[in-house]
Parts: C-alpha cells; sequence; structure tokens
C-alpha cells in the first residue's frame, strides 16, 4: 500500500502546469519499490 501511496502522489503532481523536475526523498521500501522508480522514469523525473 505505501508504494501505491507514494507513487499516486507523484502521479497527481505530474498533472500540475509547473514540471516537477527532481525529488528528493529518504530511502524508504516505498520510494525505492519498483513501482515508484519506473513512474518516476517514466515521468522524466531525477531523484
Amino acid at each position: 500500500m505505501a508504494k501505491e501511496l507514494a507513487t499516486g502522489f507523484i502521479n497527481q503532481v505530474a498533472v500540475k502546469p509547473v514540471k516537477l523536475r527532481i525529488i528528493h526523498r529518504d530511502m524508504g521500501c516505498q520510494y525505492t519499490s519498483d513501482l515508484f522508480e519506473s513512474t518516476l522514469m517514466t515521468l522524466e523525473i531525477k531523484h
């Protein structure tokens, strides 16, 4: 559930007019999951 919550937040922010380019995150498992990583790559967000 945590990885879906973190990814959902990124997807909500990605539709805003200002493009999110970089995200600073901790090393929690939800932020190192394959789902989160692939979402960032798809949206071209560096971390």
